[in-house]
């Protein structure tokens, strides 16, 4: 259940769409699905993951003891080891005052930090001031 503390990862593929125009849909769709397998294996037991967009995929890790900063560096490694992709994984948290879509938001403007920077981004100093 989600609820006022629970984080959302956003994954995103970094050679998605160029792994496609390159080497086919085929290709594409093989290493999604080896991507969705490595998160399926990482948060079994702490949350869900689901396809969000083309090359995006959306994380709810529902156990507040897990450190999403060191889980999603281990998923990022994972996924760079394992597959033809790289990934680049953002995260925010939800907070009072603050809408599902603003975390969804907050959540993709980290992975496009991330993808600048090459390591886990969190953007809870981006949200709005509590009045």
């Amino acid at each position: 259940m989600v609820n006022e503390r629970t984080p959302i990862s956003i994954v995103f593929f970094d050679l998605g769409k160029k792994l496609n125009d390159t080497r086919g849909h085929e290709e594409g769709d093989k290493a999604l699905k080896e991507v969705a397998s490595i998160l399926k294996e990482e948060i079994e037991d702490i949350g869900i993951a689901g396809r969000y967009g083309g090359e995006e995929m959306v994380m709810l890790i529902e156990d507040p003891e897990v450190s999403v900063a060191e889980l999603t560096e281990k998923i990022r490694f994972r996924i760079e080891d394992e597959t033809i992709v790289t990934a680049s994984i953002g995260y925010a948290s939800f907070e009072e005052g603050i809408t599902t879509d603003q975390i969804i938001k907050n959540a993709d403007n980290a992975t496009y930090v991330e993808s600048c920077l090459t390591m886990p981004f969190e953007t809870s100093s981006m949200m709005p001031a509590k009045s």
